[in-house]
């Protein structure tokens, strides 16, 4: 899902293809998918439309349907049931055994939805997702991005639906009388299909939920309530029993999160082949240069941010997640990361976004909110599913902690994008030996050891790291110089102006992504982009 969003080939809106609908549409396929529910009676109909490698799409064979084998197209279309509404595929879902209304969950994200109450011209964004597990520990077998319309055949359906066959999830998309299969999870991860379809923004094959951490901005959750009055008052959000009952994004995140561990677990097990794990280098890649990342924010509402104090996301700063993981691994007893936020002034904060003209652009273009986003502060951080290899690897003994603090620690003031940390990549092997512990490790260092690389290389940083005879306090020491450093400078208004045109910096890189979906997802300033960094002692300086 991403991040909401779920993403498809031919995309209405926008999709949970990422947990949300995604603009754009390719009309070449379109067409397609119209000329074939018209020409063709069969029984069964499914289109294969995976992008890059269906041109043009065409009817699957019966044999090929049933080696999906995931629910959808298991205990639905091949039960010869054509569900083509909202209200029909939730009705048949949930004829299924173990998914019955009482399994459903409902959610709503909105960007702009705090915005539309006092600016009504304000695009409001709206989309919803729908999950069914068979409790509420398990992972989830359906999930549906869709808008709020029960019975209409052209408006937004992609599913995405789990296979034990394959141990993967497979990806819908209702068009033109005809359902859609954009491929599985296995399908995001090689040419020519990789980056393609619902694949741009499920790049890895996972589920996707772009605000994944308290406070959840932009959906409905337990912090922030999206009002029904921002419907249009003949919405069927507001008069349908479908749409009565909205749950909070805080339940969404772990069913995310179950989710994105169950395929990756599967498709670790499935590059170990024997006595080797292949595909390391795919691994690899997301360690050092994440392939996808989510947005995180303070919780601190704007419009009456002077009032306070605001604790600024760590994450944004330094890899907070993996470096406490690979740390509580190595030694359980030794805390080495810093306890405590930056903390800024609300009311600095303030003058400094008026001084920068920031502002959130409604996506028709003309109407803007000055200021930021409801939630203060929100920019990207390392992405759960990219945490969870890193966290998968170390428990398969494939990559050992050690060596994944050293990876995480270099360059470690651009958590995200980093050009330094990713010139390791030409070290890592395409395959390792999985009945030697650590493997990685050992390959890694034996190539770099053997190497010419300056004193300011990643090479020589990653053996000094290495060869630390004390790694957890030299980070510890680390940590805490970097984040004295910029807690000390950040009451000056001229640094915190340049730590927001940072932030934009790391929103600008964001923006080029395709899990960017709308213009009013994040603030943007007035003034023109930056690339800026910081230093291991907290100076801003330019990349």
């Amino acid at each position: 899902m991403k991040n909401e969003n779920m993403h498809f080939p031919t995309r209405q809106n926008s999709g949970i293809h990422d947990l949300e609908p995604k603009k754009g549409t390719l009309k070449s396929q379109e067409k397609e998918m119209t000329n074939f529910s018209m020409a063709n009676e069969s029984t069964v109909q499914l289109l294969s439309v995976r992008v890059g490698l269906d041109s043009p799409p065409f009817l699957m064979e019966m044999h090929e349907i049933e080696k999906l084998g995931d629910m959808f197209t298991k205990e639905i279309l091949l039960k010869d049931k054509k569900p083509l509404t909202l209200e029909q595929l939730v009705d048949e879902i949930e004829r299924l055994d173990g998914f019955s209304a009482i399994n459903r969950k409902m959610f709503l994200v909105a960007e702009g939805g705090q915005f539309k109450i006092e600016l009504p011209s304000f695009s409001l964004n709206a989309r919803l997702v729908f999950t069914w597990q068979k409790s509420n520990s398990s992972p989830p077998d359906f999930l549906l991005s869709t808008v709020p319309s029960t019975n209409k055949k052209d408006s937004l359906l992609q599913l995405i639906s789990w296979s034990e066959s394959d141990n993967s999830f497979h990806f819908f998309e209702r068009k033109a009388n005809i359902w859609g299969w954009a491929g599985n999870s296995f399908t995001s991860l090689n040419p020519p299909t990789r980056g393609k379809g619902p694949f741009d923004s499920h790049i890895n094959g996972g589920l996707v939920m772009k605000e994944l951490k308290f406070p959840w901005a932009h959906w409905h959750s337990q912090s922030n309530s999206i009002p029904r009055e921002v419907f249009e008052h003949d919405s069927e959000f507001n008069s349908h029993v479908l749409f009565s009952k909205v749950d909070g994004a805080e339940h969404l995140e772990n069913i995310v999160k179950t989710g994105i561990r169950r395929w990756t677990k599967s498709r670790i097990n499935n590059d170990i082949k024997n006595s080797k794990t292949v595909n390391i280098l795919s691994y690899f890649r997301q360690i050092l240069t994440p392939t996808s990342v989510n947005l995180v924010s303070t919780s601190i509402n704007f419009d009456n941010v002077e009032e306070k104090e605001i604790g600024l996301p760590s994450s944004f700063f330094f890899d907070i997640d993996v470096i406490e993981f690979a740390a509580f691994t190595i030694n359980p007893t030794l805390d080495i990361v810093p306890s405590d936020r930056i903390t800024i002034s609300g009311s600095l904060y303030k003058k400094v976004c008026d001084i920068l003209n920031m502002e959130v652009k409604s996506n028709d273009g003309i109407t803007s909110f000055e200021g930021d986003t409801h939630f203060c502060f929100l920019v990207p951080e390392r992405a759960f599913e990219d945490i969870e290899v890193c966290r998968q690897l170390v428990e398969r003994k494939l990559l050992s902690p050690k060596m994944l603090l050293v990876l995480i620690m270099l360059d470690f003031t651009n958590p995200v994008e980093s050009l330094h940390r990713k010139k390791i990549m030409k070290y890592c092997p395409d395959e390792i030996n999985t009945n030697e512990e650590y493997a990685l490790d050992k390959v890694i260092i034996k190539k770099i050891e053997s190497s010419e690389s300056n004193q300011d290389s990643p090479e020589s940083e990653l053996i000094r790291y290495w060869t630390s005879p004390d790694l957890l306090g030299l980070v510890k020491s680390e940590l805490d110089i970097f984040m004295r450093g910029i807690q000390e400078k950040v009451v000056d208004k001229n640094y915190l102006k340049n730590l927001v045109i940072l932030a934009e910096y790391r929103k600008s890189l964001f923006r080029k992504r395709k899990l960017n979906e709308f213009v009013s997802t994040i603030s943007q300033l007035g003034t023109s982009n930056t690339p800026l960094t910081l230093t291991k002692i907290g100076k801003i300086v330019n990349l």
